[in-house]
């Protein structure tokens, strides 16, 4: 009796183990699925490009890059340099193509080391937000002395909103790339 006891165990232990393969097998086929594993977008602004170096008298051509922006409607923000080795030039600023040939509304001052640049879309009934990925403007420096300054996207009045005037979507985890420029007398 005490080898069919032995036999009996032995076979449901095979069992188990042939069970535990298919249990591995199955996990293994369904967690290689074609269901979407596409990693999280978030809102970013950007200035590209994100280290340039240029002569002394040379010019230099920046973008404001949004990535990932739902619904935006207007832009409110500031970003600063270091005036004594970068300027503006004479026409620093130009809408990017995110716009996507909107009418718009724009604001661009320069105080001191910071420029503030305001864009909104008119606000008529045909004006949506605009959502994607895209460049919101260009701006243009102009070395003056040897050296280097940074180039960053200052927080303190800095809005993406809606047509409403809200966030969008994605504000309380955007994500800010700055810049970096190295002026020589000579490249």
């Amino acid at each position: 009796m005490g080898g069919k006891v032995k036999k009996m165990i032995k076979q449901i232990l095979q069992n188990k183990f042939i069970l535990l393969i298919f249990i591995i097998f199955g996990i293994v086929l369904f967690s290689c699925t074609e269901q979407s594993t596409e990693p999280i977008k978030y809102l970013n602004l950007i200035i590209s490009p994100c280290q340039d170096t240029i002569s002394i008298g040379d010019v230099s051509e920046f973008s404001l890059i949004v990535q990932d922006a739902s619904d935006l409607f207007g832009i409110n923000l500031e970003i600063s340099f270091d005036s004594t080795k970068v300027e503006l030039t004479e026409n620093w600023f130009s809408p990017g193509l995110f716009w996507q040939d909107a009418s718009l509304i724009t604001s661009c001052e320069q105080a001191g080391d910071i420029i503030c640049v305001c864009i909104t879309l008119q606000n008529d009934e045909t004006d949506q937000g605009i959502s994607g990925d895209g460049i919101l403007f260009d701006f243009f420096l102009k070395g003056v002395s040897n050296g280097e300054s940074e180039i960053n996207i200052e927080t303190d009045y800095l809005y993406l909103v809606d047509e409403y005037g809200n966030n969008i979507d994605g504000f309380n985890q955007l994500g800010l790339e700055n810049a970096i420029i190295y002026i020589h007398p000579d490249k």
